[in-house]
């Protein structure tokens, strides 16, 4: 059902409380309420209670595990649920209380003619944090090829000389996770570690009317990525007619109102909070839906200067997570990257704006081409993602005069910090998507967009 599983350091009812409070005071678009239920089961018949799935998470389960101190979370997103905003914000880094995120997917793409591939592209992870922020990052994906980094102080069990391994899948193993999580007390891929004395809870977000967009049965969730024999289901027929009246779980146990409009009641104060609110401005003058600019700090050591986290279902909002780095770059930056942030969540005939500059199979050939003849190939990213973000930078230049300069590479320069063996900094990853690649492509658009 997942190949991404949370853990939150704490007994069961009082992470499901810490979860409930979260949900209660974060932006959620048109949430009246929350609903907590308490649910006795097997694991099966408790992860049962998330259905459907969806591509924007309204519920989470949380299950007791044998380790009492571990708590284990699942939401009911088609795909990854993504919950970091809540695992560091909110319990990490306000509640002082260490959450893990464990990540194993293996590679199985399947490359179809003329067709999107089915499969998953292989990813293992490994994301702790505490009170202090980042302890630890390991990560292991399928960029074509594959790639290893790491971030934080390692942990004394460490197998440190495996990250040197020749061949970059052996750097970080199944047995290595497996071992690492079992050090921290976890054994996440044994289902006899999931509910011991069959308890879960559900929180879940309650809307005035029940408005999911798409409801995914498991198995259209499943279509096209562990289950290659089928395409991926972008319109969840079956799941849309079998919960057309609202969830599995229509009855709550308890339902508490709302009790605060935001983040505000989990920002620190920081140096950069004018620069915050004045990037706000500036997303709202290139987005049709509420804005809210956050600052985190985990995003600069991962090379990334601003995360976009939309909510589509009620009133939509999008809440851009910032990296300091980017509150200090110069304004023509700051300015391109809130269009760029708010340009990509914009519609038109109920479709994203930047589908329509997709590349075709033939631009993706020139695309290709061009990374080549400036030694910038092969991508050290998804693929899907390079695409992606050269047709939101083609909606830029399409709905505003902002360019990608010459300065944008000089200050992009000019921001690396030194790099460390093993270490992974903005200059050791993402060159695919750098401003120089970018560039390069606004500079030959007519050439790429010319052709289909």
């Amino acid at each position: 059902m997942t190949g991404t599983i949370n853990f939150v350091n704490l007994p069961l009812n009082e992470a499901a409380e810490e979860w409930r409070i979260w949900s209660q005071v974060r932006p959620t678009e048109g949430t009246a309420s929350v609903g907590v239920t308490e649910h006795s089961g097997t694991l099966p018949e408790l992860l049962d209670k998330l259905l459907p799935l969806s591509d924007w998470p309204r519920r989470r389960i949380l299950i007791e595990t044998e380790n009492k101190d571990w708590t284990a979370v699942f939401a009911n997103c088609k795909r990854d649920p993504n919950l970091e905003v809540a695992l560091k914000n909110h319990f990490s880094e306000v509640r002082g209380v260490t959450t893990v995120k464990v990540e194993d997917e293996p590679r199985s793409i399947k490359r179809i003619p003329n067709a999107r591939s089915r499969g998953l592209w292989g990813s293992r992870g490994l994301t702790v944090y505490d009170k202090d922020g980042l302890r630890r990052w390991l990560s292991l994906r399928n960029f074509e090829p594959w790639r290893f980094d790491q971030n934080g102080e390692p942990y004394p069990f460490e197998d440190l000389d495996r990250y040197n391994a020749r061949k970059t899948p052996d750097r970080f193993t199944h047995d290595m996770l497996v071992e690492y999580c079992l050090q921290l007390g976890l054994r996440p891929f044994d289902e006899s570690f999931y509910a011991p004395n069959g308890r879960g809870i559900v929180v879940e977000e309650i809307a005035e009317d029940y408005d999911e967009r798409d409801k995914y049965t498991l198995a259209e969730a499943r279509a096209g990525y562990e289950d290659l024999s089928r395409p991926i289901v972008e319109e969840p027929i079956d799941g849309n007619a079998l919960y057309a009246a609202g969830p599995a779980n229509g009855v709550h146990g308890e339902i508490f109102p709302r009790t605060g409009s935001g983040y505000e009641s989990y920002r620190k104060p920081s140096p950069w909070n004018e620069e915050l609110d004045a990037f706000e401005v500036i997303l709202a003058k290139y987005s049709s839906h509420p804005v809210r600019a956050t600052l985190s700090e985990g995003l600069a050591e991962r090379g990334v200067l601003a995360f976009p986290a939309f909510t589509l279902v009620g009133d939509p909002l999008l809440d851009v997570h910032m990296s300091s780095v980017l509150l200090e770059a110069p304004a023509e930056i700051r300015e391109y990257t809130a269009a760029y942030m708010s340009l990509q969540f914009e519609e038109s005939n109920n479709r994203w704006l930047h589908e329509s500059f997709r590349p075709s199979r033939s631009q993706m050939a020139t695309i290709r081409d061009l990374y080549k003849e400036h030694g910038l190939y092969p991508f050290d990213t998804g693929s899907e993602q390079v695409y992606r973000t050269l047709a939101i930078d083609k909606v830029v230049r399409e709905k505003t005069d902002l360019r990608i300069t010459e300065a944008f590479h000089a200050w992009d320069k000019s921001t690396k910090p030194p790099a460390q063996d093993g270490q992974l900094t903005a200059d050791s990853h993402g060159y695919s998507v750098s401003w120089k690649a970018r560039r390069m492509i606004q500079l030959n658009e007519d050439a790429i967009w010319a052709c289909r």
